[in-house]
């Protein structure tokens, strides 16, 4: 504390030292000190608690009951499946079993950390990122086999769990824009009907041979990374930013943005999320291509030379305008040379071009995290910078290379266009009406809090932040560089 020279860690650990007991009474007591101390600076009361565990208006209502009749009905559905055992070159332990588990690390791993940035929310990214790939990974490969065999007698096999994993990717990257601001129930419905619409666009629209025939998207950017983008932000649009919660119990009303902070730990956390998502990039923008072909080959070293390059520009143009690195695009725009290069993953470009599509899809998303639009209060991950710019980016780029190297380019630039604003529209009609759906439950209170629905009562310490006043305690949620 100022003006005591005293360090609140420090008492605990000699209090600690000498007695458990007396360590407990000390800490207890530097605890209340500490947060009397930054209150009279604030004004504001400690956000440490803000469940009250009597009362029931945060409690899960019928989602276990509703989950569990989902599991149920999608075993009924799994009934009529059997394995592919007769397609052993794809059914092997190796090469495919590879893929997956990257994909799988950068759904669990990297997207549940890299949404962790938010320092009371923590257990609800990952934990419901973990929901969300289980359950959407089942139906995903249900829907997607129905829709291509038109029949529910389905065999599978690695590639269909591969398959299946493009719309679970799109559903989490929408999770990112109603991220801390959607309950337990509303998770499990968004990721039903996300799913359903991804396979719906990809399958009739994109895949369809007829609309767009030779429309190609090697690595899902616009199948996945523009849908998924531009689904989120319509459906949180339509749902609405978090609002404030009144707490009765404690007489005080918590505006949304003032948990829609970051901290120093939140941040590291948050960065090593981006880690996991760098080093599994390749195996999610490939797993679409035949497994060992050379179209999957040149996809993984485009994706590296990209990705390469992304992470160079962002470093040195997110410290241009206040010879300062800043924190959010440093997190979220490293990854955005793998998500522009997605949609012409498997052409034949060479290290210099794939190079160079990295560094502009990195530019481009490193500017829209710096100068974020729409603001937190309606796209809590900044979606809109990480993977929808960067994707539209790639979309153009696919439309210009039947110009630029006709000789490569097996699609036209008419087909490209209408994949990818189609797929635009498409996402946001669909994301709207999901968001009109989702008003229809109760959302949780308060918003962006692990304390809403999450168990956190035996978690001494949890969070030992506190909501703080002023003009640079909100800068993220005012949609400032930090």
């Amino acid at each position: 504390y100022p003006n005591t020279g005293r360090s609140p860690s420090l008492s605990c650990a000699r209090a600690g030292a000498g007695s458990p007991a007396m360590g407990a009474k000390q800490c207890g007591g530097v605890r209340k000190e500490e947060e009397s101390y930054i209150a009279s600076l604030t004004g504001k009361q400690s956000v440490r608690r803000l469940h009250n565990p009597n009362s029931k208006q945060n409690d899960t209502g019928n989602f276990g009951p509703i989950a569990v009749a989902v599991q149920v009905a999608l075993i009924v559905c799994l009934f009529f499946t059997d394995y592919d055992f007769v397609s052993h070159s794809v059914f092997d332990g190796t090469f495919s079993v590879t893929i997956f588990k990257g994909i799988m690390m950068m759904l669990l791993v990297g997207f549940g950390y890299l949404r962790c940035f938010l320092k009371y929310y923590g257990l609800g990214a990952v934990g419901f990122t973990f929901f969300m790939t289980a359950l959407g990974l089942q139906w995903s490969m249900l829907v997607k086999g129905w829709m291509e065999n038109s029949t529910m007698y389905l065999s599978f096999d690695m590639t269909s769990f591969i398959g299946a994993t493009a719309a679970v990717a799109a559903t989490v990257i929408s999770f990112g824009a109603l991220l801390g601001k959607i309950s337990p129930l509303q998770v499990l419905v968004l990721t039903l009907i996300e799913v359903t619409c991804f396979h719906l666009n990809a399958t009739l629209f994109l895949g369809s041979g007829h609309l767009v025939p030779t429309f190609s998207d090697a690595g899902g950017a616009i199948s996945v990374q523009v849908f998924g983008a531009y689904f989120g932000l319509a459906a949180s649009v339509v749902y609405g930013g978090a609002t404030v919660w009144h707490d009765k119990e404690n007489n005080v009303a918590v505006d949304p943005e003032q948990v829609l902070t970051t901290s120093y730990f939140s941040e590291i956390i948050a960065s090593l999320g981006t880690t996991f998502l760098w080093i599994s990039c390749p195996s999610l923008i490939a797993g679409s291509q035949p497994l060992g072909s050379a179209a999957q080959k040149l996809a993984i070293m485009n994706t590296l030379f990209a990705l390469l390059g992304s992470s160079v520009i962002v470093f040195a143009v997110s410290s241009i305008k206040t010879q300062r690195l800043l924190v959010a695009p440093v997190r979220n725009s490293t990854i955005a040379g793998a998500v522009a290069i997605g949609a012409v993953a498997n052409v034949r470009l060479g290290p210099g071009k794939a190079l160079l599509i990295g560094v502009l899809g990195g530019i481009v998303s490193c500017w829209a995290n710096i100068f974020q639009y729409p603001s937190a209060k309606y796209d809590s991950s900044n979606i809109h910078g990480v993977h929808g710019m960067p994707a539209v980016f790639g979309g153009l780029i696919s439309a210009l290379l039947p110009l630029i190297m006709p000789q490569e380019a097996a699609f036209t630039s008419l087909d490209q266009l209408l994949g990818l604003f189609g797929t635009i529209g498409i996402g946001c009609v669909a994301g709207a009406c999901t968001g009109g759906i989702l008003k229809c439950f109760p959302r949780p209170e308060p918003a962006c809090h692990d304390d809403a629905y999450w168990d956190t009562e035996h978690l001494d310490g949890w969070s030992s932040a506190t909501i703080a006043s002023g003009a640079g305690a909100n800068r993220y949620a005012k949609g400032e560089p930090f």
